[in-house]
């Protein structure tokens, strides 16, 4: 609010985003294909429990009030011990990262639509890295690469194939 009326708002992490490149052969891109990828991805680790910040006392911003000539200026920040998150890692086991995060493989779908290009990116919501203490999962980001094809070539839209015939023919 611009006035810091508003009420105290705790701000729902979103987690990161995972951008994976895939290398498609012409044919592949032309018919449309479905992709099975192994995707190493962040998730919420058993037994992490979370507590309320003490920094911001639960609220996720931090409030400077400065005195001046005028009367009081109040600013308001996000938190940095929580991140804006209004909690922090209470406990957690052995190999869980300080955010209460552990590395897992997961094994993924992946449609491709036919006709996709070289540098298209396709995106699968909910299927990034999770986020610490809650909150929405980050996206999957699919950059389609195209492998490059012994006999044909791609022009846009057009495939073209070098045919070298003598005069004979």
């Amino acid at each position: 609010d611009f006035f810091g009326g508003g009420g105290s708002r705790t701000r729902q992490r979103k987690g990161s985003n995972l951008r994976i490149k895939l290398k498609l052969t012409l044919d592949e891109i032309a018919n449309g294909t479905e992709k099975k990828i192994k995707v190493h991805r962040l998730i919420r680790a058993e037994g992490v429990t979370f507590k309320q910040c003490p920094t911001c006392g639960g609220s996720g911003q931090m409030r400077k009030v400065v005195n001046t000539m005028l009367g009081q200026m109040v600013s308001t920040t996000s938190c940095n011990s929580c991140g804006g998150s209004g909690q922090v890692v209470d406990k957690r086991p052995a190999g869980v990262d300080s955010s209460g995060l552990v590395s897992k493989e997961d094994l993924i779908s992946v449609k491709i639509p036919a006709g996709v290009g070289e540098g298209v990116q396709l995106a699968m919501q909910g299927k990034g890295n999770e986020a610490p203490g809650g909150g929405a999962a980050g996206d999957l980001l699919i950059v389609i690469e195209e492998a490059e094809d012994k006999v044909l070539k791609r022009d846009g839209n057009n495939i073209i194939y070098d045919l070298h015939i003598s005069f004979i023919d």
